[in-house]
């Protein structure tokens, strides 16, 4: 547990770098396709497959709540990205930066075959010239340049409880603009959290 830089105790956050070993690789992609060439459903095509985050869901939540914010620092397939935003709609709407369009597209489809959400109302995105969500989205998907011009029409982000800085290693101009807009909403708000995945 690390205080924030400025000595707040509101910004503390946990810094979360125990080794989770890889995800074991699946066979999600085949199954995807043979449900698609039989027309099936993609909710029905995928099931959860236990992750290395799953075990460490319940201190993130509760790091986040006590604290308003959280760092998570995992290897790659270890399931930060698909489990840790559905677990964190227990607090309220979730907003996740994404750096690149296909993956904001391709991550809130795997959320909603592995939650069994319907793509567009639980869970959607929102990326340039490309939009599927609702009023009611629990869990949206979004570009930095999405989430930079939103904070511009709504610099307290009203309309979430959580915002995830996903691939923050990823840093652009556009980035890192969203993330000043993004701490200047959670240290207005007492009820947003900012959580950093890389």
């Amino acid at each position: 547990l690390r205080p924030d830089h400025d000595g707040d105790p509101r910004g503390a956050r946990v810094l979360l770098r125990r080794a989770l070993p890889p995800a074991v690789p699946r066979e999600e992609p085949e199954r995807l396709l043979r449900a698609r060439r039989h027309g099936r459903d993609l909710r029905d095509t995928l099931t959860p497959s236990p992750l290395p985050i799953d075990a460490r869901l319940p201190e993130i939540l509760d790091t986040v709540r006590r604290h308003r914010a959280a760092i998570v620092v995992a290897a790659p397939g270890a399931g930060k990205t698909t489990r840790i935003p559905p677990a964190l709609t227990s607090l309220g709407n979730v907003a996740v930066l994404q750096p690149r369009r296909i993956a904001a597209r391709s991550l809130a489809r795997r959320v909603a075959g592995e939650q069994g959400w319907t793509l567009g109302r639980e869970v959607g995105w929102h990326v340039r010239d490309d939009r599927r969500f609702e009023r009611g989205t629990r869990l949206l998907f979004m570009t930095e340049g999405i989430l930079a011009a939103r904070l511009q029409g709504d610099p307290l982000a009203e309309a979430f409880s959580v915002i995830v800085l996903d691939e923050f290693h990823e840093r652009t101009i556009h980035a890192d603009l969203a993330i000043a807009m993004a701490r200047e909403a959670w240290r207005a708000r007492s009820d947003l959290s900012l959580v950093v995945m890389s």
